[in-house]
């Protein structure tokens, strides 16, 4: 996986009502402005991706997985680096 460069053209999978049900099941954030996306990432052949969307937690993200060849989402994670790797850093 690497980063989206700012000037690199990917086609855009909507995620709005996605992250929307995320943000109400794990009560992630209070509306849908106030996540922020910290990342996007693709992986070598361009079929996939990753937005990571900061929710207020400091070092945690709500990762949308993107399927680019169905232009659709494939699923999501909750990734928190305090839990995964003792970051204890503010974000």
């Amino acid at each position: 996986m690497r980063r989206i460069d700012e000037d690199e053209y990917v086609e855009i999978v909507p995620l709005a009502g996605y992250v929307e049900n995320c943000i109400i099941d794990f009560d992630l954030a209070d509306i849908m402005k106030d996540l922020q996306l910290q990342d996007v990432y693709i992986n070598g052949d361009r079929t996939f991706g990753h937005a990571l969307l900061y929710y207020g937690k400091p070092n945690c993200y709500l990762v949308v997985i993107t399927d680019y060849t169905h232009l659709r989402v494939y699923g999501h994670h909750l990734l928190d680096l305090n839990e995964k790797y003792g970051a204890t850093a503010a974000r």
